[in-house]
């Protein structure tokens, strides 16, 4: 989730996390500029077994930082949209609590549906 920082962390080798200075630039442009650049990352990436970056790879990477009225235009398009994306996500984990709940009582017959109309 692009809007919200996570709760809990679970670190490989050699992981980072990539936290822009909300004073330049927001997430979203950040991701939205790395995904961007998404062929030259993978171009980047090394290893035999598991491709892998290392900060030392990415660190050559620049990322322009538009004039403050394109930032803005560019957060009043995206915004919206990570919203809906963050809000998706929520209804997901909701759902998916509730189906957890429900299934199990459905399978066993603790639950009986067959009276509702659909």
């Amino acid at each position: 989730m692009l809007n919200t920082e996570p709760l809990n962390y679970e670190f490989q080798r050699s992981v980072a996390i990539v936290k822009p200075n909300p004073e330049l630039v927001s997430s979203a442009y950040v991701y939205e500029s790395l995904v961007a650049k998404k062929a030259e990352l993978i171009n980047a990436a090394h290893g035999a077994v598991q491709q892998c970056l290392f900060i030392s790879d990415i660190a050559g990477f620049p990322i322009g930082i538009p004039n403050p009225a394109e930032l803005r235009s560019f957060y009043e398009v995206v915004k919206p949209m990570f919203d809906t994306i963050t809000a998706n996500e929520s209804e997901n984990l909701r759902l998916e609590a509730l189906r957890k709940t429900l299934l199990p009582k459905l399978m066993s017959g603790e639950l009986d549906v067959s009276d509702v109309d659909i």
